[in-house]
């Protein structure tokens, strides 16, 4: 239905405009959208990404590896995730952590 789909309200909606709030380094209003979203779809995979994001870009690398550690659980394929847990890896000063996650994901669009 066309309406669900436009609603602000809607946790897709809400998880988008927290990214794009996030990109814009507001992250005030992201917290906000995160925790609407959540109340919506509190197991959502972007719901969860998300979070990662915000909490990386509040450089909260330990609580940011965490919730992509988790994601990464579930879903071990999910690029996304493993691309942020690499840079956050980085962050943290640990290159071959990075390395060990991004090598699978280069050698299977290489390969």
């Amino acid at each position: 239905d066309r309406a669900a789909a436009a609603d602000p309200n809607d946790a897709s909606a809400l998880i988008s405009a927290a990214q794009l709030a996030i990109r814009a380094n507001r992250l005030g209003i992201a917290e906000q959208k995160i925790q609407a979203a959540a109340k919506r779809a509190p197991n959502a995979l972007l719901l969860r990404q998300t979070q990662a994001m915000l909490l990386f870009e509040r450089n909260q690398y330990d609580k940011a590896l965490v919730t992509l550690q988790d994601i990464l659980r579930a879903e071990p394929r999910f690029v996304p995730a493993i691309v942020l847990a690499a840079m956050t890896h980085l962050q943290r000063g640990e290159p071959n952590q990075a390395e060990t996650l991004l090598r699978p994901v280069a050698q299977q669009r290489l390969g």
